[in-house]
């Protein structure tokens, strides 16, 4: 499934066993020239060539090439600002 939000661009697929949750992806990205931001969700990892319920967030954001503590700042910010708020809606 691929549609839009505010801008984004986004696509979900989502797996099922016998009406169970068994995978699932949530991409949303902007096209910003040859680059993109993008955030995505991702109920698995893989380790040792194996799937692993491992639920992760990523987060891509483009940047231009700064000074290493404007880029620490940046980061810094982020967290700060954003990861409370994301971890409070993956709470279940």
């Amino acid at each position: 499934m691929s549609n839009g939000y505010h801008g984004w661009k986004y696509s979900i697929r989502i797996e099922e066993e016998d009406g169970e949750l068994i995978e699932c992806h949530i991409r949303f990205y902007k096209v910003i020239g040859d680059w993109y931001d993008e955030i995505r969700y991702d109920s698995h990892e893989r380790k040792g060539g194996h799937k692993r319920l491992q639920p992760h967030l990523h987060i891509k954001i483009k940047s231009s090439l700064q000074e290493a503590a404007d880029i620490e700042n940046r980061i810094k910010k982020i967290i700060d600002l954003h990861i409370p708020k994301l971890k409070e809606l993956a709470e279940p």
